[in-house]
């Protein structure tokens, strides 16, 4: 079945990363027959180049070359994925990256912007700071992040562009905001679209009060009873987003978890053990205090996850 996006937009800097992204783009798009899908490519600019008018024009003649390299790699990117360059347009822009992609997604009014991520823990994790993470921060869009790692889960000589990537299971983290709602709502309408299995996750957050207080009484039964009530909401949350769906919602096979732990970790841990293809959260959740917010946790999960997260605003 066609999934619910109409117009992709995917950055692009010509390194391996992006081509995983790429990849992923195409995949996406193929699957729609009047799905636009726009190959962005952005040009830093040169903020800390003297400004005399020697060095002026200079910085003028190399910005030239490279805006005209760049649109040809692109129209060749674009050609050897379609074949031709029906419902693929390229652009080059100018600008810091992250400004220039959230800019040119609301230029095409994109539903889905696609960012290639270097997935690096530590201080290599800046490389993600850098681009993906701001788009991730400023842009009240779709973002599918799509780390380098997943190059190893394409399937090989694909017999279409479609059938590059596999979606078989689908996690979707949820607070119960409305932000995880949103996320859940999309997760659904993917599950419908790849034919997949859809696993919603609460993650009773351990250093929150709401698992704190057990410890002051019978702190076995009462971790019971709030993972239970944790789940029965879930249920219920699932229950009332799968019939205002509507057809074909019905058939997707839902799954329901709940742990007791640190958000991100316990995402990790279920993709990592769990043969999750992709995870579909909330940007923002609860409001609260930094590393409680589902939008926190979600930037953490698209940064260390090795399978593509798309987060999503209510």
């Amino acid at each position: 079945m066609p999934l619910p996006f109409k117009r992709l937009l995917v950055a692009v800097d010509f390194s391996d990363t992006a081509a995983t992204a790429l990849t992923v783009a195409r995949a996406i798009h193929a699957r729609g027959a009047s799905t636009q899908l726009t190959i962005l490519h952005a040009l830093e600019s040169l903020d800390d180049a003297p400004t005399d008018a020697g060095y002026e024009k200079i910085v003028e003649s190399y910005g030239e070359r490279a805006a005209a390299e760049a649109e040809e790699r692109l129209e060749a990117l674009a050609g050897a994925l379609d074949g031709s360059t029906r419902r693929i347009q390229t652009r080059v822009g100018r600008g810091q990256p992250a400004e220039v992609i959230v800019a040119q997604a609301d230029g095409v009014s994109a539903d889905l912007v696609i960012v290639g991520t270097h997935g690096h823990r530590g201080v290599r994790r800046l490389l993600f700071g850098s681009v993906a993470g701001e788009v991730l921060r400023s842009c009240r869009r779709p973002v599918l992040t799509v780390p380098i790692a997943y190059a190893n889960r394409l399937v090989e000589d694909p017999v279409d562009a479609a059938s590059a990537i596999e979606v078989t299971r689908i996690l979707v983290p949820t607070d119960f905001s409305d932000d995880a709602r949103a996320g859940l709502r999309m997760g659904l309408e993917l599950a419908v679209g790849f034919g997949a299995e859809l696993h919603l996750l609460h993650v009773v957050d351990s250093r929150s009060g709401d698992a704190l207080e057990p410890l002051l009484g019978d702190r076995q039964e009462n971790v019971r009873n709030l993972l239970g009530h944790a789940q029965t909401k879930g249920k219920a949350v699932l229950a009332r987003e799968v019939a205002a769906l509507g057809p074909g919602a019905d058939d997707v096979s839902t799954h329901e978890h709940v742990r007791l732990g640190t958000p991100s970790h316990e995402i990790e841990e279920l993709v990592r053990g769990g043969d999750v293809d992709l995870v579909v959260m909330g940007s923002r959740g609860r409001t609260g205090v930094g590393d409680f917010l589902l939008g926190s946790t979600a930037e953490r999960v698209s940064r260390a996850c090795p399978v593509p997260v798309l987060t999503v605003r209510a």
